[in-house]
């Protein structure tokens, strides 16, 4: 999407207090004036004229037959689950080292999440480890994206076709990332996007459901509205609207909505933006990876960083068991530096569902890997502030 020429890219700054963070969103008065505009009409309600637009812009983006805005990504994701008829006794395995509201909403729909380990080098589901996880209970393999990074889409496919399973793609950080040119969250039977405060584009809270599956989208429609034919109604297709499946209320504010509309016209600066800070920083931080101080995500080819949405830039520290004392250190320094995902099989409700043994590159990806600043708003100065503070905190010079 090409923004047009009127474009308001000025951002409105919010307050850091002088610190550096690692993330936060480019706002500025387009939104101010979207926002304005749905109060003065009264019409803040879900599921309104602009959250269609926005579905409909998304969809012409991603190359989906269907988005439909819901009001978070877990939730894009439970309707889904529920949408395939997954529950009781069913199984779906899913990477250890993800976050936990995707397993929350397994268990919502009565199924049995199954952890598996990563690959080391991008933290996304070990396609092997997958494989061996496989039961006649099995239903689904979840692909998380990690940091906007494809998982290795070709072997799960391949997974899908010798078991019969779905394939789902969490594809909460990855708008604006592709795999051999097909936009992430496109792939599998559905993809859930996620627009949290802490993501490339954003509307507070927010989520959308993105399928090639129109029959399955429609499922999602009626559990999304409550169970009811409301989205039909609200394109004169019914005269009333009835209450015809079980559902709940997922739907996103027309509010969430025009801030989102805005943001997605930006979605391409933003990237282009987050690429130049990216490419950047790993220019300046070899040296260090070099010395083994620290190790950077590795790409596999050149193509791939062309299709990278630089959601985030996570090193993974050395030696292993330095990493709280170097978040610390630069905390210090106003920089705001953060640890990540936990190992999901080693957490007290994860245990109980965890079919036993280590599941090393998660549980190392929890003790080790560090996130350091990265937003479109990062300026070159403050960039390099954080790498000389790496070269202290880690070389002591």
């Amino acid at each position: 999407m090409t923004p047009g020429p009127r474009l308001d890219l000025v951002p409105i700054p919010p307050s850091t207090n002088g610190v550096i963070r690692v993330s936060r969103p480019t706002f500025s008065s387009a939104e101010v004036r979207a926002v304005a505009r749905v109060l003065a009409s009264g019409e803040v309600g879900g599921n309104g004229p602009i959250g269609r637009e926005v579905e409909r812009l998304l969809a012409k983006r991603l190359n989906a037959r269907r988005v439909l805005l819901l009001s978070s990504c877990t939730h894009a994701y439970q309707a889904g689950l529920q949408a395939l008829g997954i529950g009781k006794g069913d199984e779906v395995i899913m990477p250890s080292f993800s976050y936990m509201s995707m397993a929350n909403a397994v268990l919502n729909v009565g199924a049995r999440p199954v952890f598996v380990d990563v690959e080391p080098d991008h933290l996304t589901i070990d396609p092997v480890a997958a494989n061996r996880a496989v039961t006649r209970r099995t239903k689904a393999i979840l692909a998380v994206h990690y940091a906007g990074y494809p998982c290795q889409m070709d072997a799960l496919l391949a997974l899908k076709r010798r078991y019969e399973l779905a394939i789902l793609e969490d594809a909460a950080q990855a708008i604006g990332s592709t795999y051999r040119g097909r936009a992430l969250g496109t792939i599998g039977e559905f993809g859930c996007l996620s627009f949290h405060q802490t993501k490339n584009i954003v509307c507070g809270e927010g989520g959308a459901f993105v399928t090639q599956r129109v029959a399955l989208a429609d499922r999602v429609d009626l559990i999304r509205e409550k169970g009811t034919n409301r989205s039909a109604f609200l394109r004169g297709k019914v005269g009333r609207y009835e209450w015809i499946a079980q559902g709940d209320n997922y739907v996103l504010s027309e509010l969430q909505a025009a801030i989102l509309r805005e943001q997605l016209l930006k979605l391409d600066i933003l990237t282009a933006r987050r690429r130049r800070l990216g490419l950047r920083y790993v220019r300046w931080l070899r040296p260090l990876e070099q010395r083994g101080r620290l190790r950077l995500p590795p790409f596999r080819r050149p193509e791939e960083i062309a299709g990278y949405n630089w959601h985030f830039l996570y090193v993974m520290v050395e030696p292993p068991g330095d990493r709280n004392r170097v978040i610390a250190q630069l905390r210090a320094r106003n920089i705001e530096a953060t640890t990540h995902f936990p190992a999901l099989h080693c957490s007290p409700l994860g245990r109980q569902f965890h079919r036993g043994g280590s599941l090393p590159y998660a549980e190392a990806a929890a003790k080790r890997l560090m996130r350091i600043p990265l937003h479109a708003e990062l300026s070159v100065r403050d960039q390099q502030r954080v790498v000389e503070a790496l070269h202290e905190v880690l070389e002591g010079h």
